[in-house]
């Protein structure tokens, strides 16, 4: 259980609400508060369960307090200075607003609490490794090592599940026949075989890839269904994206290789060649993130009832994703004009850039709707985003997900902690918030061990 830190009596911490979800924070006299409507008032703190104070310990055997803990004795150090009269009051009121948002930056954001112990699954039966590609698997089948097929519980001719990050859909998650091998050289390795590189998007840079197992009769069932029949759709996906890139293979020496010495560089020259190698991966984020945005709003407005468009916006996605890697197409990089045809809501642009027609139809109509539901005239989405490029603003994507999709808004981004509250309350509206819903089900239920929630 937690405990409550009164605060000076003739003191109060008031949060008033100010337009566009602002909010003003004081730490003033009781006395001087000469508006009480629309603000919360506090007169004492919560601190939260000693659960969530744990000390860290150093290798050294010393222990040290968590940033948590050393707000807490921020504010119990303030107090007692300026009861002492060793202190100002304002000092209290500064630890209590560090002590409120470091809690909610501990929360949210990417890195936060919420995203790591309530949307974060560890299924029990899972081993990942280094990928690796053989030439000597079949279609569809995955080697790894003897050691890791004990930890899955499975042998030779069973089913899993292969899954690459980041997974968009069908494509980065396949259903694979299982090869072992004993062999120590593959001991941290997970081949795979060459009909899977481009579905997984592997290029062996030291690509992560995992192997998920499940023993229950009707899920051995279910892949060995998906496995043997899969959906047509989804079968010629898969197809498609193998016959892209048949691998080859080739034993290579020294002298296969280019071996140059760099010249004496000058700035410009340095400065391309940074460019060259890193203006990828500076994009990736960006893109990536949209793509999760518009999963969460798709997952809200179209669903999974309809397998065949399903399967077709996961491609879409997919090929967003994968846009990053495309070299520059007349003087533009391709993600751009993917972020510009997608937050446009322009068909004929979306087809040009090879998505499918009737998953093009489908996304813009739901962003033209739901802009309009934000308040945009859905004729007037193209200006919106010249204007957001040249000022840059939101896009109509992050306000729709700003908008109808809190909980995972919220597990993104660093909020205040009132914002951050009422956002938490609101009820599930796409896969992110149904898992969050179950983990504070299970919190509630009284089983509060980290690992389990």
């Amino acid at each position: 259980m937690g405990f409550y830190i009164k605060l000076p009596d003739d003191y109060k911490y008031v949060i008033r609400k100010l337009p566009k979800s602002q909010y003003k924070e004081d730490f003033i006299l009781d006395s001087e508060i000469t508006n009480r409507k629309d603000c919360v008032i506090l007169d004492k703190i919560l601190i939260m369960s000693s659960e969530y104070r744990k000390p860290w310990k150093h290798m050294s055997g010393k222990y040290g307090l968590s940033d948590t803990a050393a707000l807490i004795n921020t504010i119990v150090t303030a107090i007692h200075k300026y009861k002492s009269d060793e202190g100002e009051a304002s000092k209290i009121g500064r630890a209590a607003y560090l002590y409120f948002h470091g809690l909610s930056k501990s929360l949210s954001s990417k890195s936060g609490h919420i995203s790591n112990y309530c949307l974060s699954v560890r299924y029990p039966w899972t081993v990942k490794g280094t990928a690796a590609v053989s030439s000597s698997l079949d279609p569809n089948e995955v080697e790894i090592h003897e050691r890791m097929a004990r930890d899955l519980n499975v042998t030779d001719g069973d089913y899993v599940v292969v899954e690459r990050f980041p997974c968009l859909g069908f494509m980065s998650v396949r259903t694979q026949k299982v090869r072992t091998t004993d062999d120590e050289k593959f001991k941290y390795v997970i081949r795979v075989s060459g009909n899977s590189l481009n579905s997984l998007a592997l290029d062996f840079d030291g690509d992560v890839i995992y192997v998920m197992s499940f023993h229950s009769p009707e899920a051995i069932e279910a892949l060995k269904d998906e496995f043997e029949n899969p959906l047509p759709s989804r079968a010629a996906a898969y197809k498609a994206s193998s016959d892209k890139k048949v691998p080859g293979f080739k034993e290579l020496d020294l002298d296969d290789y280019k071996i140059e010495i760099f010249p004496q560089l000058d700035a410009e020259t340095n400065a391309k060649i940074v460019e060259d190698l890193t203006g990828i991966k500076r994009g990736t984020g960006t893109v990536i993130a949209l793509c999760y945005s518009l999963l969460r709003i798709l997952e809200r407005n179209v669903g999974y009832k309809d397998a065949d468009m399903a399967v077709a916006m996961e491609l879409l996605l997919d090929k967003v994703a994968n846009s990053v890697f495309s070299k520059k197409h007349a003087g533009r990089s391709l993600d751009d004009e993917c972020r510009e045809a997608i937050c446009t809501a322009d068909v004929d642009k979306m087809v040009d850039l090879g998505f499918g027609e009737d998953a093009s139809v489908v996304l813009s109509g739901v962003i033209k709707k739901l802009a309009q539901e934000c308040g945009f005239n859905p004729n007037s989405l193209p200006s919106y985003f010249y204007k957001c490029e040249a000022e840059g603003k939101s896009s109509i994507i992050n306000i729709i997900i700003r908008r109808f999709h809190k909980l995972w808004y919220t597990s993104r981004s660093n909020q205040h902690p009132i914002t951050m509250m009422e956002n938490l309350e609101t009820a599930p509206q796409d896969l992110i918030g149904y898992l969050f819903k179950d983990a504070r089900e299970l919190y509630y239920n009284g089983n509060t061990s980290k690992q389990n929630v």
